[in-house]
């Protein structure tokens, strides 16, 4: 099965969490089709499923992972496939200046599928028209059956303040170390989400 990745960007994002995100990606999804896509503004949900749609049609893989420019994926992440549905890694956790917490949810950065189905309904949503907010297909839109899936080794939704879908509050059961990822204060410091010069009582309490 040829696997391609669909990597989209609008650039809102500091530029070293964009650089870290983007060299892991592409170490992680390493014999996968790389197709970089760059959202065209005004910013929106829209742009997004252009962007999304634009990669879908130029990639040549059966199978298409899609790639957010702030996201940290492990290579276990791309080995997720399936013969005849669609697949959301469940598996992740968000990490800020404040800590990094499980997440555990659906989200299309987690998404993967047949590239058919998946082009086929974004490109449905968009002509019925009408207002957006950036809300996950459900699962009866796919069209296919879907199933939720969680790999060993959690992906990584990077809150760096600019995040088009707003901020995220930590919840209290944050974690210090992360199986692949390991100490969780040397990659926000990786991340460029805290320096030496703050003070760590206040980045964990989430304080200005």
């Amino acid at each position: 099965m040829r696997k391609s990745v669909i990597y989209y960007t609008d650039g809102h994002a500091p530029k070293q969490v964009l650089d870290v995100c983007l060299d892991q990606v592409l170490r992680a999804s390493d014999g996968c089709e790389f197709i970089r896509i760059e959202s065209e503004p005004p910013r929106g949900v829209l742009a997004i499923y252009d962007a999304i749609i634009r990669g879908l049609e130029q990639a040549t893989g059966d199978w298409c992972f899609l790639a957010e420019h702030d996201v940290l994926y492990p290579p276990d992440h791309f080995a997720m496939t399936s013969k005849d549905r669609v697949l959301a890694n469940t598996n992740v956790y968000c990490v800020s200046r404040c800590g990094c917490w499980d997440s555990n949810r659906y989200i299309m950065s987690g998404v993967s599928g047949p590239r058919d189905v998946l082009l086929s309904t974004l490109l449905s949503r968009l002509k019925r028209g009408g207002s957006y907010s950036f809300t996950e297909p459900n699962h009866a839109e796919w069209g296919v059956p879907f199933e939720k899936r969680a790999t060993k080794t959690p992906y990584l939704d990077v809150r760096h303040g600019k995040n088009f879908t707003g901020d995220r509050s930590p919840r209290e059961d944050t974690v210090e170390t992360l199986p692949y990822w390991g100490d969780v204060k040397a990659m926000q410091r990786q991340l460029g989400l805290i320096n030496e010069l703050i003070n760590e009582d206040e980045v964990n309490h989430g304080t200005e």
